[in-house]
């Protein structure tokens, strides 16, 4: 039988099999392959040309990028292949050509080109110095997952690509008017002081009545039911949650504790007496929430209250109505009562006053941000000291951190002389630090072409803007701290180098413009699974929680 088997193998029919055998084994495992995987995986389509899988890895590859599984970092290289052929095809619509022996010419040199980036390859194509086809070849299989040919192709492309990037910056050109102004908007610098009178903070000094929350819902019902709508996860599930007015009796400093205790005891005779708790807490308490609401402390959760554990504990063990204490500690005699108390999922009846309560409160808050800020406004234009109405913000840490070698007492006096400025000056006043005009953002104020146009206009001798800014909420007090003008002798001294920059910049600008009308004009049709992190399925989403489209990294400077 195996005689039989050799005598056979010799005929033609055999030699075929083997042949064929040996074929698919180099296809699927030589050194070109990716193994039994499919290499031509639709990756993107680009005014019918079609990028493959294995486009897309040599983009990886080529880009640097580190760690491919981060769907943003594929989404950005996925962008510059789409960038890179089309503006290889405008290239060619403009009539240029790259021609095999450009290509082989500079692949010979080492360098190659990889979405608009020249990178150096001498170290992994040469061999003593010199060009080597196989070190060349093995890169190109090995790393970079393509065949000789392939790669060669995605050169031409990019040559191409490169023409119109030349051409682009090339045409480009700048006046001196044109540079100087660029430059001055770069280099003009100020540093505004500011106060930040936010309606959050004075919601605790805003008093809503019954009556106003009754009329409130006769008119705005709706509105009421659409925050409601908006916020019904705050609704649902809730934890116990009791709402209480606090009055606390000051512990006399130096004194005995036993003084507060008693005058704590006969606030609480009158409140059994029938008195309003609210109007107690008013007029006889050193808490932060008395005054207008009363010692009102909003809905609160155990631990949220900021009154300590022992307080919390009897709190939220009483029942609508109770009246606690004293309550005894470092701080003096407190005295509480509970207003309301509840949990699980609470329907809109349940909290419809509260909620036209909280926007009530948050609409007074804001008249009186605005209302308060005219007032400064007005009492700074009469020539009131801005750094005796301002406290400013690190007083305390510089005196904390005072000369170690000045006297103990010395330090206590400075602290108190801070605390004493602070109480009466409850508004802090910073500083935004330098920054120029060619910003979006005034630092630490925020987004205000108002401010931003306005502080540039003012001058040592009129430091202060004349309104306050309503920005995001808040109302802004601004006064210029520091100007820093542009050193025109640098400017003319150095003015070459400064337009060549600019130009290299608007260039740039220009090329990224023109990137994302092409690409949006194009409409490319990427597969969504390429571009995912390890895979995927259309629709998945990037990131940032929004689905990929292609051309969305394009045109961002």
């Amino acid at each position: 039988m195996l005689e039989t088997f050799r005598r056979q193998s010799r005929s033609v029919i055999i030699y075929v099999f083997f042949g064929i055998i040996i074929a698919v084994f180099i296809i699927n495992f030589g050194p070109q392959s990716q193994g039994c995987t499919s290499t031509d995986t639709f990756a993107a389509r680009v005014q019918r040309e079609s990028l493959t899988e294995n486009d897309f890895r040599y983009a990886m590859v080529m880009s640097g990028a580190r760690d491919a599984r981060i769907p943003r970092i594929r989404e950005f290289v996925m962008d510059r292949l789409l960038e890179r052929e089309l503006l290889a095809k405008e290239a060619e619509r403009m009539g240029f050509r790259i021609s095999d022996d450009e290509v082989r010419a500079l692949v010979e040199t080492g360098t190659v080109v990889a979405l608009g980036r020249r990178q150096d390859l001498r170290g992994r194509v040469f061999k003593d110095d010199t060009f080597d086809y196989d070190q060349f070849k093995k890169f190109c299989q090995y790393e970079v997952g393509l065949t000789v040919k392939r790669f060669l192709e995605h050169q031409k492309r990019e040559l191409l690509a490169e023409k119109v990037r030349e051409t682009v910056r090339a045409s480009v050109r700048a006046s001196d008017e044109e540079v100087l102004g660029d430059h001055v908007g770069r280099e003009l610098q100020v540093n505004l002081e500011f106060v930040r009178l936010s309606p959050r903070k004075m919601e605790r000094d805003v008093a809503v009545s019954p009556a106003e929350i009754d009329a409130y819902l006769a008119k705005s019902g709706e509105k009421v039911k659409e925050r409601y709508a908006t916020r019904t996860f705050l609704y649902t599930k809730v934890p116990r949650e009791v709402r209480a007015r606090h009055l606390l009796v000051a512990a006399p400093a130096g004194g005995k504790p036993a003084a507060a205790r008693a005058r704590a005891e006969a606030l609480l005779a009158h409140a059994k007496a029938g008195e309003d708790f609210a109007a107690i807490a008013a007029g006889g308490s050193a808490g932060a929430q008395a005054g207008a609401r009363g010692g009102d402390l909003g809905w609160r959760r155990k631990g949220a209250t900021g009154l300590g554990e022992a307080i919390d504990q009897q709190l939220f063990a009483a029942k609508e109505g109770d009246l606690l204490g004293p309550i005894e500690d470092a701080a003096g005699a407190h005295l509480l009562r509970v207003e309301g108390v509840r949990e699980g999922d609470l329907p809109l009846e349940k909290v419809r006053r509260d909620i036209a309560e909280e926007i009530l409160r948050e609409e007074k808050a804001s008249a009186l941000a605005k209302k308060t800020a005219g007032e400064l406004l007005a009492r700074l234009r009469a020539g009131e000291n801005w750094e005796s109405l301002f406290a400013a913000e690190a007083t305390e840490d510089e005196a904390a951190g005072a000369d170690d070698e000045e006297p103990a007492a010395d330090i206590e006096k400075q602290k108190a002389a801070v605390a004493a400025v602070a109480a009466l000056t409850p508004w802090k006043r910073a500083e935004t630090g330098l920054f120029p005009r060619s910003g979006s953002a005034v630092p630490k104020i925020g987004l205000g072409k108002d401010v931003m146009h306005d502080a540039f206009a003012l001058r040592a001798d009129q430091p202060l803007a004349e309104k306050a800014y309503d920005i995001a909420g808040s109302f802004f007090l601004v006064r210029l701290k520091e100007r820093r003008e542009v050193d025109m002798k640098d400017f003319e001294a150095r003015k070459s180098e400064i337009a060549t920059a600019y130009v290299s910049q608007k260039s740039e600008r220009m090329l990224a413009e023109l990137s994302k009308t092409l690409c949006v004009e194009a409409k490319p049709t990427v597969n969504p699974a390429v571009v995912a992190s390890g895979g995927g399925g259309e629709g998945e989403e990037d990131g940032e929680g929004g689905t990929y489209s292609p051309c969305k990294t394009l045109g961002v400077e």
